[in-house]
């Protein structure tokens, strides 16, 4: 995705992400134990260590968003 942008554009992630533990927001936890139950590599992933793959690829501003009303988090990263 990294390759693909031009300067100044966005890659914008919504998804489950949890906290470093792996337990918080339950609504995460719970997901993540869903996804392994249907496909053994599934998770949801911490929002540092999914923030941290962003960076390793590249992208210079990274920050994310709560969307209130629903236990989502969007994640955006500019090249």
């Amino acid at each position: 995705v990294y390759r693909a942008l031009v300067p100044g554009g966005r890659v914008v992630i919504n998804g489950f992400f949890t906290d470093d533990s792996g337990t918080s927001p339950k609504e995460a936890a719970l997901f993540a134990m869903f996804i392994a139950t249907a496909m053994p590599e599934g998770n949801a992933h911490p929002v540092s260590r999914t923030l941290d793959w962003l960076k390793a690829a590249g992208f210079g501003k990274t920050y994310t968003l709560e969307i209130d009303g629903i236990p989502r988090t969007v994640m955006i990263g500019v090249k």
